[in-house]
């Protein structure tokens, strides 16, 4: 069939023009279905991208370690209980005065007190308490004791107290585990007398010449100490007699020198 038309005279094959118009409409729903689905999967690779961040931050901020209350209590205890020789004992630093350590601790946690000097209590010296009678009890002897602005020396001899060095040498640490750590055999004075435990020399070892370690017999089950061990004898931590007893045998007293040791 022809159409024509009036005006201009034009004819055209009207079977020609409709597969014309009916080609072009099919290429077209085809290029929509080709977009459409192209950009269904660009929207799906965006979504599974932003899953990934967001899986990928929450990841990250569960390991973070400030928000559990165990790393909290690990970053306290290690950081305020460190004893490093010539240094500090926790938060008491060879910088520190009275008035430092009343600022540092509270004032209700630092008193002074007089106390023996020596093991026969021959006289007496005024020291400086820190948390006194607890756990966590330091003892500050003061180089001018009449000032307070030098400390001397720091002990620590609480049965359950927390202060330790960064190899875990504090009190209650045994003769087994000193030897160990020390890398030499340990000499010391027999028990049960004034000067029984006191730790005589490292022998060269790798404990700190600025530590000064009393030992006490702590038998749990009660048992009796071998008469070998007492008395004003010279000791050595790896003759058989001792290593029979050396898990029975630990540190008592921690004494740690911020001033140069006399």
């Amino acid at each position: 069939m022809v159409a024509c038309n009036i005006v201009s005279g034009d004819c055209t094959r009207l079977g020609t023009a409709f597969r014309v118009t009916s080609s072009s409409t099919h290429a077209t729903l085809s290029g929509l279905r080709f977009f459409f689905f192209t950009l269904l999967i660009i929207m799906y690779k965006i979504q599974f991208a932003a899953l990934l961040i967001a899986l990928f931050s929450l990841l990250s901020a569960c390991n973070q370690d400030t928000p559990t209350q165990s790393n909290v209590s690990k970053a306290s205890s290690s950081g305020n209980n460190i004893i490093v020789p010539g240094v500090r004992v926790g938060d008491v630093t060879l910088q520190s005065d009275y008035e430092g350590l009343v600022k540092t601790f509270g004032k209700d946690a630092v008193t002074d007190d007089s106390i023996c000097d020596g093991a026969e209590c021959v006289d007496k010296v005024l020291v400086t308490y820190i948390h006194k009678g607890a756990d966590n009890e330091l003892i500050v002897y003061w180089a001018d004791s009449a000032y307070h602005q030098q400390i001397n020396f720091v002990e620590i001899d609480q049965k359950n107290s927390p202060y330790h060095t960064t190899t875990g040498l504090g009190v209650n640490t045994n003769l087994k585990q000193l030897e160990a750590m020390n890398g030499a055999p340990i000499k010391f004075y027999g028990f049960e007398w004034d000067y029984g435990g006191e730790i005589l020399s490292a022998n060269g070892g790798k404990i700190d010449s600025l530590l000064q370690l009393t030992l006490q017999y702590n038998a749990p089950d009660g048992a009796e100490m071998n008469i070998a061990l007492a008395g004003e004898s010279e000791l050595l931590s790896n003759d058989p007699i001792v290593q029979h007893d050396a898990d029975k045998i630990i540190v008592d007293k921690v004494i740690v020198y911020l001033n140069l040791r006399n």
